[in-house]
């Protein structure tokens, strides 16, 4: 596979072609911020929401995790195949809840890479309350994504993105969200990578 196989199929897709801006800046770290959380061991279970081409997946598989990834986007899916023959890849929208193909499996991680802001925080909280259910064994539940500490860091970067900025999405406001989690039961963390992406963990 060539080194910059995940570059270009960005690219040809309308992916980020200048990852310095909103809403991909810090894109690569965002996804580097998950991967060195998590301690990979051969044949662990890695189950990836909205795994895409598998960018935030394929290191992992290359050292020897076992991927299951769901998306909804059949070219995705197929580039994800491409690189990932023994990884296992489920065609579904998230915003249907999870495949019945996922249920009674657990995992020792769960990740997702901007997939999330597709659903409204209640939605989010349903989401990620059944993936407690399933897991994870030993690690952690990762989600990276387009996020902000504060409202006002986020209305920050929508002044500056001006017609680009996607009303339409639904972005995590930490100091707002977190609490939210907390009364749920969950136990979150939040860290901030770039100006307008971080790393919730529970």
């Amino acid at each position: 596979m060539p080194d910059n196989y995940f570059d270009c199929f960005l690219y040809e897709n309308g992916g980020p072609k200048d990852q310095h801006i909103y809403p991909f800046d810090g894109y690569q770290k965002v996804l580097d911020a998950i991967r060195t959380r998590i301690n990979i061991k051969e044949g662990m279970e890695i189950l990836d929401i909205g795994i895409g081409g598998g960018m935030l997946s394929y290191p992992l598989y290359c050292k020897g995790a076992n991927i299951t990834g769901i998306d909804s986007n059949d070219e995705m899916l197929e580039g994800a195949n491409k690189v990932m023959h023994r990884a296992t890849l489920i065609k579904h929208d998230i915003r249907n809840a999870l495949p019945e193909a996922l249920f009674g499996k657990l995992f020792d991680n769960i990740i997702s890479s901007y997939a999330l802001h597709h659903l409204p925080d209640g939605e989010k909280t349903v989401l990620l309350k059944t993936l407690i259910s399933m897991g994870p064994k030993t690690g952690e539940i990762l989600i990276a994504d387009v996020s902000f500490e504060t409202r006002a860091d986020m209305e920050k970067i929508r002044e500056e993105a001006g017609d680009y900025w996607d009303s339409d999405e639904f972005y995590i406001i930490a100091d707002e969200y977190l609490p939210e989690l907390e009364r749920q039961g969950l136990s979150p963390t939040y860290k901030q990578i770039s100006s307008c992406a971080g790393v919730l963990a529970i």
